[in-house]
């Protein structure tokens, strides 16, 4: 039997997200090969065309879409709404289910969570901590269950690794680094730096 889900977030910007993509779509086709995925940006901010590429180059049969809304056509058993309330509406006025896949540190960014519409199934996390975190935010009244599905990290790094660099990068990173504030953690970079040069 195929069942076929959509991921739907915001920005296609070649950053953490599309990377956690790449990741589960990689566990997938190892533990749930009949599974059709599609990922779903809502606008493409250049990493569209660089994620295609990296899920081609592993082999993994996903379509990358930007649209503003879901394919006339477009028929899914479950949808992934990452950080993206504005999915919501879409998903009821097609009937499709779906979740709520939070991932943002930002408390503000985050907010939507405490007025989730009834047909949210869940909240779906990426760690425990983070679930017992947000369990603690939100009403219990109010809140579905909340869920943990851990980001999957490939084993086989060196492949995984070096078929997702920036377009015109030469050398393999070393690490990818976000916004630099203090949810990032800056000072660990500092001391895995130090950690290195030792």
């Amino acid at each position: 039997m195929v069942s076929r889900v959509c991921f739907v977030y915001p920005w296609a910007t070649l950053g953490g997200v599309e990377r956690m993509f790449l990741n589960r779509l990689m566990a997938f086709q190892q533990a749930v090969p009949y599974l059709q995925v599609d990922l779903l940006f809502l606008q493409d901010s250049g990493g569209a065309e660089p994620l295609r590429s990296a899920l081609k180059r592993q082999g993994i049969d996903a379509r990358v879409l930007v649209l503003p809304d879901f394919a006339e056509d477009a028929c899914y058993d479950l949808v992934f709404c990452v950080d993206c309330p504005q999915a919501f509406a879409m998903c009821e006025r097609r009937g499709f289910r779906y979740v709520a896949e939070c991932h943002t540190s930002y408390l503000e960014n985050r907010k939507y969570l405490r007025q989730l519409p009834a047909a949210c199934e869940r909240i779906v996390v990426p760690a425990v901590l983070f679930g017992e975190r947000l369990r603690a935010e939100l009403s219990e009244r109010t809140a579905p269950s909340i869920v943990t599905l851990r980001n999957f990290i490939p084993w086989d790094m060196e492949r995984a690794r070096a078929d997702f660099r920036r377009p015109g990068w030469v050398r393999t990173p070393l690490l990818f680094f976000g916004r630099m504030d203090r949810y990032k953690n800056s000072l660990m970079l500092l001391d895995v730096l130090v950690l290195l040069e030792r």
